[in-house]
């Protein structure tokens, strides 16, 4: 009996290379971005039940965490300049609340050269800002986002990948706008790290972090991946005694970033091979 053709079976394929976390660290270019809360709820600086309590004795627990919470990821950041914001309070030279603002009040640069100086601008601001509120996430989250949109137009071979740390003491009030904000986010070079500082009712952040649930926006768009990690700092800040328990804590803050690193140029970016 002869052959004969009855249909065509075509096939399409794409080959990628996966990037591991370790070489994302070889050839690309971590950066981090700091935003701090700087909203009524956490109490007048100068009074000793604030979380920015200024005459804190060994730091307040914002000082703390920026230390303990901080370092871990600034040890991966490239140049160790650090974008540093805050939000929810009145900056000095303006009458309005601001839900992202410089905390080294230079309005052309928000970088501020290592961690140790981002403790010093912060603690410096503290009789500078004037606490109000509500809190708003989105501005910051929006204004990281545009960084990274700058930097894929401008340094298009360039294998930028921004953690943003937050850290909070209370329930956010645009949730809405920040999970569609997240949604959108979850297509970028982008992992959050939310750290709630205090005893507040965290129940908004821990949704934020969609390990179970996947978030979804106003229009039904679900998150592309997760890329919020959600800390709650008191669970950690008394056992800072050891070297395992900065480990205990760092494992906390970090466990996420590698997946995440790797799902993003693995589903949303290219990946662009340089020499050494």
């Amino acid at each position: 009996m002869l052959g004969y053709t009855v249909g065509i079976l075509e096939i399409n394929y794409s080959c990628s290379k996966i990037i591991s976390f370790e070489h994302y660290i070889k050839k690309g270019q971590i950066n981090l971005d700091i935003a701090i809360d700087y909203t009524e709820s956490n109490g007048s600086p100068n009074k000793p039940d604030s979380l920015h309590y200024i005459e804190a004795k060994g730091g307040n627990d914002y000082e703390k965490a920026i230390k303990s919470c901080g370092k871990i990821i600034a040890n991966y950041d490239f140049d160790q300049q650090f974008p540093a914001y805050g939000f929810g309070g009145i900056p000095p030279n303006s009458d309005k609340v601001s839900h992202c603002f410089n905390i080294n009040f230079n309005d052309d640069n928000p970088e501020i050269e290592t961690l140790e100086n981002v403790i010093k601008y912060y603690k410096e601001s503290l009789n500078k800002v004037k606490f109000k509120g509500p809190t708003y996430f989105t501005p910051v989250i929006k204004k990281v986002m545009s960084d990274i949109y700058d930097e894929k137009m401008n340094k298009k071979e360039e294998n930028h990948y921004h953690i943003l740390l937050m850290l909070t003491d209370g329930i956010i009030i645009d949730m809405k706008d920040t999970v569609d904000c997240i949604v959108e986010a979850s297509k970028l070079p982008l992992s959050i790290v939310i750290v709630g500082i205090g005893k507040a009712d965290f129940e908004n952040m821990e949704s934020l972090d969609g390990d179970i649930t996947p978030l979804v926006n106003s229009f039904g768009e679900i998150s592309k991946r997760d890329i919020v990690q959600f800390v709650e700092f008191n669970t950690f800040k008394e056992k800072n005694a050891t070297e395992d328990d900065d480990k205990e804590l760092a494992e906390e803050v970090l466990k996420e970033i590698p997946r995440q690193i790797e799902e993003y140029y693995k589903f949303c970016g290219k990946f662009y091979e340089k020499d050494n």
